[in-house]
This record gives C-alpha cells, structure tokens and sequence, in this order.
C-alpha cells in the first residue's frame, strides 16, 4: 500500500508514490495467489461443483469493489499478470515492440473477450467446471506467451485482458492509490499506461487525439450497463435457446449504446462525463441482483442468514459509486487545468523514437510544441 506525502504532485507516477510493503512481500504474495488459482483450476475438473461455486459465487463478486477501491491492488497481485511477468523476471522474453494492429485493436479483442466469456457464463460455464477449468487455462497459457513475446505489458495486462475494460472503467479514481511493483525498469510499452500513472489513464484515454482509441472504450463503457443489467434479467440456457440469449443480450447493449451515444450527443458535456455515470450504474445494478445471491452463498458457507446484509450492500455501493462519480469528474477538471498549466508531459509515441534517436545522432532534429499537447 502506498504511504502518499502531502507534497506529491497532482498526478503521481508509480515511481513518486512510496509503498510500506517490499517487492518481496509483494513476490509472496503472488506466489500466494497463484496457488490458490491453480487449486482451483485443478478442483475444477475433480470436484467442479464447490470450485464452480467458490469461483462465481465467492470470489468474482468482490473483484468489482476491489477494482474500485483499490484497482492498483489488483493489478498487483492479479495471477494472469504474476504469469505474464514470469519470462520477464526469468530473462525469458523476447520483449518484442507490440504489432500496430495489437496496438489498435487489443482493446476490441478484450472487449470481445470479456463479452463473449461473461455472456457464455450462463451456456457452460455456469455449471460445466472442466469447461471453465479448460477456459482458465487457455487464458492463463496466452498471458504467458504474451509475456515471453512482447515487452513489459503489452503483451496481455495492457492489451488483451479481458478483465481491462473493466479495470479501465473502475480504476479512473481509485479511493487508495496502490503503486504497481511489477515494472522495474518501466519499458514504455503503452500509450496511457495505468501502472504508470493510475489517475489520469483513463481521462487521457478520453481526450486522447485518436478517435479509435477513445472510441473503443466510450463504446464499452456505455455498452457495460446494457450488458449487466442483460446477463440478470435475461433467462440463462436451457431455459431459452443460446441463440435467444445471444440476441435478447445483444438487444441491452445496443440500447446501452444508444443511450450513451444520444446523451452525449444532446448533453454536450465533457469526454469523461458520461463514462463515470455508466460505471457507477453498471456497478449499482450488479450489486443490485448480486447482492441477494451472495447472502444465499454466505448462508450455505456458514450455515446462518445474511438476509440482513442485502439492502445495506445495495445502498453502500450506491453511494460508493455517487462518490466516485464525483472524484472522478473532479480529476477531470483537474487534468484539464495540469495540461493548460502545461505541466503534463508531452507524449511521444512509441513508434517515433526510432526516427528521434537517429536526428540526434546526426545533429538534426527539430521539435515543436503545438496546443493540445
């Protein structure tokens, strides 16, 4: 956890924030959750109905309070990016630069990842383990090769995760500041890198010039709550057709998406305006249904009702997420006056630092700030 001084700036990198545990402790504790990912895994395929259950029912309803609260937490400790990191640590990469096409389109293949394992969830993975067990290790085989291919990140944490949207939305503000202990030395893998400088990401990804870039997350966000409310309300299979479920889903994001789209359009606020809004409903409506079903879990655990707790953990994210609307807009306003101040740094993309090194070296180069960064 970081131990953050008054005098930091207003939007610290991972570096100018100290930490009151050691990367050691921080080993450890990965090596701690790997093992529980692999016990569970395992279990998955010999006693898959208590790992089903403590996988879907125990652990994946906290993973969203943990992105809000404490995303750089996570981003810590996540096993897919303990796995990711291993040919790193082992002097086993390639550390190859990421292909344009992944740099463009690794969020859309998250995003389709995500998608399509959330929405399948109630086809097979529900109730199939040595069909999710086979699923979790495919995804943790990919982070691993990602990691022996590309460098730092960028091959999976940063582009391909499809827990990233996700993490992208929640970890906009985090209400502890944990500094990431995976990237010594930082090798500038992605453009907006979180792990480097966790708030201010995601507004940068919002004002980011590109539209495409900005465009594949303003299109996830809107279409996340359409999406959310779609995997509560709409009846899994067997009870209607897979292809009923794909279609009757896909009809709640569209109307996600439209909603985003015309309130954007009509409202004329800020980029980052509407991202927060639809975050903080997505997450009210998740804890909304959730909430009931994770009493019923705690009560075959224990063996005693926790009835009791459902409307408080309704009402306590709601106002969670009204709070984190708020920070979030306000580190909006803040970003924006950092760069009319002009104190943000200037981004230099990746590809161009070829072409730099070389007009050093031969004594021409020439740079020009314009307005807008």
């Amino acid at each position: 956890m970081a131990h953050e001084p008054d005098d930091l700036p207003v939007f610290p990198n991972f570096l100018q924030m100290p930490s009151v545990v050691s990367v050691r402790v921080w080993r450890l504790i990965r090596l701690g959750g790997l093992v529980v990912a692999a016990v569970i895994v395992v279990s998955l395929f010999v006693r898959p109905d208590g790992a089903l259950f403590a996988f879907w029912r125990l652990i994946v309803p906290l993973v969203p309070l943990l992105l809000i609260f404490a995303p750089g937490l996570w981003r810590n400790v996540c096993p897919l990016a303990t796995v990711n990191q291993l040919p790193r640590r082992w002097g086993r990469t390639r550390a190859l630069a990421s292909p344009a096409w992944l740099q463009e389109y690794g969020y859309v293949i998250a995003i389709s990842g995500f998608i399509i394992i959330a929405v399948n969830r109630k086809v097979v993975f529900n109730t199939n383990g040595p069909a999710l067990g086979v699923l979790l290790i495919v995804i943790f085989s990919a982070a691993f090769v990602g990691g022996r291919t590309l460098k730092g990140k960028s091959g999976w944490c940063s582009s391909m995760c499809p827990i990233l949207p996700v993490q992208r939305i929640y970890g906009q503000t985090p209400f502890v500041r944990v500094p990431n202990t995976h990237c010594d030395p930082c090798v500038g893998c992605t453009k907006n890198c979180y792990d480097f400088n966790p708030t201010v990401a995601y507004v940068a990804d919002m004002y980011d010039e590109e539209r495409r870039w900005s465009g594949h997350r303003r299109w996830f966000v809107g279409a996340f709550a359409g999406f959310v409310l779609a995997f509560f309300v709409v009846p899994a299979y067997p009870q209607v057709s897979v292809g009923e479920l794909y279609l009757r889903t896909a009809l709640y994001v569209l109307v996600g998406v439209a909603l985003f789209v015309t309130l954007d359009v009509f409202l004329k606020g800020s980029p980052n305006l509407l991202p927060p809004v639809f975050g903080a409903s997505a997450l009210a409506i998740f804890y909304w249904y959730s909430a009931p079903l994770s009493a019923s879990a705690l009560e075959q655990v224990f063996g005693r009702s926790f009835g009791v707790i459902v409307w408080p953990v309704r009402v306590g994210v709601g106002a969670v997420g009204l709070v984190w609307v708020y920070r979030s807009i306000r580190t909006e306003h803040r970003f924006l006056e950092e760069a009319l101040a002009g104190s943000l740094p200037v981004r230099v993309d990746i590809s161009v630092t070829s072409k730099l090194r070389r007009a050093t070296e031969s004594g021409r180069i020439e740079v020009a700030f314009v307005p807008g960064d």
